[in-house]
């Protein structure tokens, strides 16, 4: 038989922060809240923490290692990689559409330097996870390899980021519509087939005149 472990006061705690973090805001939450939501006393909390920062980035240290994680499934899938990405795309949707708008719009407004640190955080997240997808398509062939993969990466990390400011920003589109604009310019371009060829056919045009 199979006995569940006993969830510790520090994940009770963790999981409890994470959750009031999420819904209402970093700074909009006291840690008399999160020992209610977790059950344990606010004396049991500083046991393990020394302040509310400090819970918060362990819990940014939590949900890091979560994303990591995230698509270590479809990887390990015996399917084509074009496939692979399609399912990596439905899953980023969901995940992005699941977004703590609440969370993120409290850190830009109330918490600036908090905000900079996630931010930040973020961007090396999405760039090794693109990354290390973008490898395995270059190495199937699947995408240009006279294109630095860094420049790639970054870029795609400006597109989501801007994505992101787009959805914190305004209510016109949802954060799994953005997510499908946002799959099409970059993966396919805004070309149609006869633009991309007039266009092609002008850059080598340009090409051979310098030669």
């Amino acid at each position: 038989m199979n006995i569940e472990k006993p969830i510790s006061s520090k994940d009770k705690i963790l999981q409890a922060a994470q959750k009031e973090f999420m819904q209402f805001g970093y700074t909009k939450i006291t840690v008399d809240e999160v020992a209610k939501t977790a059950g344990v006393s606010k004396k049991t909390i500083y046991q393990h923490f020394n302040s509310k920062e400090e819970i918060f980035w362990e819990v940014m240290k939590c949900r890091i290692t979560e994303k990591k994680d995230m698509f270590q499934d479809i990887y390990d899938l015996d399917i084509d990689f074009l496939e692979k990405m399609r399912l990596i795309g439905y899953r980023n949707a969901k995940d992005l559409t699941n977004a703590p708008i609440a969370f993120l719009k409290d850190l830009k407004r109330n918490a600036p330097e908090l905000s900079l640190k996630v931010e930040e955080i973020r961007r090396e997240s999405i760039v090794k996870v693109f990354e290390d997808f973008y490898s395995r398509g270059l190495e199937e062939n699947y995408f240009r390899k006279d294109i630095p993969i860094k420049i790639v990466s970054e870029m795609y990390y400006a597109m989501m980021n801007h994505m992101f400011t787009i959805a914190i920003d305004s209510n016109q589109h949802s954060m799994e519509e953005l997510y499908d604009y946002l799959s099409i310019i970059f993966f396919e371009g805004v070309f149609s087939r006869e633009g991309y060829t007039k266009y092609y056919k002008l850059i080598e045009k340009e090409q051979n005149d310098k030669k």
